[in-house]
């Protein structure tokens, strides 16, 4: 199992709960979550922090996997969660679990394909979940905090240039 020795408990244990393999595991990304390919079970295991609200993680996280399964009755092009109750918590870390789809070509990432699918998703009706308001900074503070590969200075710095772009985005609603 290759990837951050932070994560292993966390995709070991979320990965039992789910009755997968995470010997094999591999790392697609490490960013604001983790990112796991199990090439035996043809699965991608995505993990977040729960540091704080882990509540709030959850939700966000359920979220995304309603959402995403009610696009893809809607026939769009989405990733498809894998059919298990999720998603879950493990070692302090909410987890979730897609089908893998291997990349095979380039075709369609261009801008004129992005376009069509906005346009897509757009033409849909209104999903019957509930959506969280616009977070246009995300998770970043928590991101920031949770670093530790950012100087004290940079840190600071970080927060209070987010405190401003968030200020600069309320006075422009």
């Amino acid at each position: 199992m290759a990837g951050p020795a932070r994560y292993q408990a966390a995709l070991t244990a979320a990965c039992a709960r789910a009755g997968l393999d995470a010997r094999d595991a591999t790392v697609l990304h490490v960013r604001a979550n983790a990112v796991y390919h199990l090439p035996s079970d043809g699965v991608v295991v995505r993990l977040r922090a729960a540091s704080g609200s882990p509540d709030e993680v959850m939700t966000r996280f359920a979220t995304a996997i309603e959402v995403t399964r009610w696009l893809r009755a809607q026939d769009f092009p989405a990733i498809e969660p894998v059919s298990m109750d999720q998603p879950v918590i493990a070692a302090g870390h909410v987890a979730t679990f897609w089908r893998y789809v291997p990349v095979t070509e380039r075709a369609g990432r261009d801008v004129t394909s992005l376009g069509r699918l906005i346009r897509e998703l757009h033409s849909l009706p209104p999903p019957p979940v509930t959506l969280p308001a616009a977070e246009p900074l995300g998770s970043l503070r928590a991101d920031i905090r949770d670093s530790n590969s950012l100087p004290a200075d940079q840190r600071e710095w970080l927060l209070a240039r987010a405190s401003e772009l968030e200020r600069q985005s309320s006075d422009t609603k």
